[in-house]
């Protein structure tokens, strides 16, 4: 059974189940997210008591570093430790914005504990990282999700130049980066009657709801040669 480690963004830590309820994290507890996972999968979902950025300052730094990562990397570990049902060849490890960055530096840390990574609109910048860092990153599969219009983490220091580098020293790594987030489930229209645009900073909307399936030069992602969804593929990642 696979375990999810789930990492909320800057908006959502301290204040009790708002981790959970707030961006439609359930969606991850949902039938047809956990149907791609294998079936069930457990999730854990985390509060950061300050902000994942945080390096010691009590506020978000961009410094690529993190006060909170061994406590991380212990919980994981704890739970694996704990779960008889868990299979420790199928952890993964996700999150938006700041936990996005998180996702990253984890992967960065911990190489050998996750079986893949999503990091979506990711804090993570790239100039900022070594090559070190990269190369350890580099060694589980990888996807990244943004949209072009973020106006709050800026894909063109983040999502872009991390996809590229890692794609340089041949990781299995996908980045979809999206125009704009528009509602993709044809309930939701503005008052023209177009989909409803969302800020671009939302592109979590696209990836509990699994619209997320190509890759940056628009083909599809396939394992097998058969096209997968972004849940579809983290399903099939073994470490």
């Amino acid at each position: 059974m696979p375990l999810l480690l789930w990492l909320h963004g800057a908006g959502e830590p301290r204040v009790p189940f708002l981790t959970v309820m707030a961006n439609r994290v359930t969606a991850l507890g949902q039938p047809d997210i956990q149907a791609k996972l294998g079936g069930a999968a457990y999730v854990l979902v985390p509060s950061s008591p300050t902000y994942w950025m945080d390096s010691g300052s009590g506020r978000m730094d961009d410094d690529n570093q993190s006060r909170y990562v061994r406590a991380l990397g212990d919980m994981v570990r704890r739970a694996v430790a704990a779960l008889p049902a868990v299979d420790p060849s199928r952890v993964y490890v996700g999150g938006l914005s700041n936990g996005g960055f998180m996702t990253c530096r984890l992967l960065a840390d911990y190489p050998d504990l996750f079986a893949a990574g999503i990091a979506v609109c990711p804090a993570w910048n790239d100039d900022l990282a070594t090559e070190a860092e990269v190369a350890a990153i580099a060694r589980t599969p990888l996807w990244l999700v943004q949209s072009a219009d973020d106006d709050i983490v800026d894909p063109r220091r983040t999502s872009i130049p991390t996809y590229r580098h890692l794609r340089r020293l041949g990781a299995d790594v996908h980045l979809t980066l999206f125009d704009h987030v528009d509602d993709l489930t044809g309930r939701y229209h503005d008052a023209s009657g177009a989909p409803l645009r969302y800020r671009g900073h939302f592109c979590w909307v696209e990836v509990y709801h699994d619209f997320v399936d190509v890759d940056a030069d628009g083909s599809p992602v396939t394992v097998g040669g058969r096209p997968v969804s972004l849940w579809e593929w983290v399903g099939l990642q073994r470490r």
